[in-house]
């Protein structure tokens, strides 16, 4: 159980708003499950398209592919901030999947 922030009423969980004065209460965990399910996501398409880039074109785009994957790993796993530059880097030379992906979240 918890209260309502708005009027201080309380509020089972999983509630959508509260049943008093029709508050919406915001839900962080359904919000981290998304993440997590977008993070995973990301991350195999990236791996995917490291493993392509290696069986179409051989060795040189794995120059560009293997290090823009790990750098996502570590920065998705610390939760920071990715740049757009990186964000579009990842569309273009990765995984066209992963970097939309990377383009639609907000918070990295």
């Amino acid at each position: 159980m918890s209260f309502c922030q708005h009027c201080g009423k309380e509020i089972e969980d999983g509630a959508i708003a509260c049943p008093q004065c029709g508050f919406a209460i915001n839900n962080p965990k359904k919000e981290e499950v998304k993440i997590i399910k977008s993070y995973t996501a990301i991350k195999v398409f990236m791996l995917l398209g490291c493993i392509f880039n290696a069986l179409l074109y051989y060795l040189i785009p794995l120059c560009w592919c293997i290090p823009m994957t790990v750098i996502a790993f570590k920065k998705l796993k610390k939760g920071e901030k990715i740049g757009t530059g990186f964000k579009v880097c990842s569309l273009l030379f990765v995984n066209t999947i992963a970097g939309i992906l990377l383009l639609c979240e907000r918070d990295i």
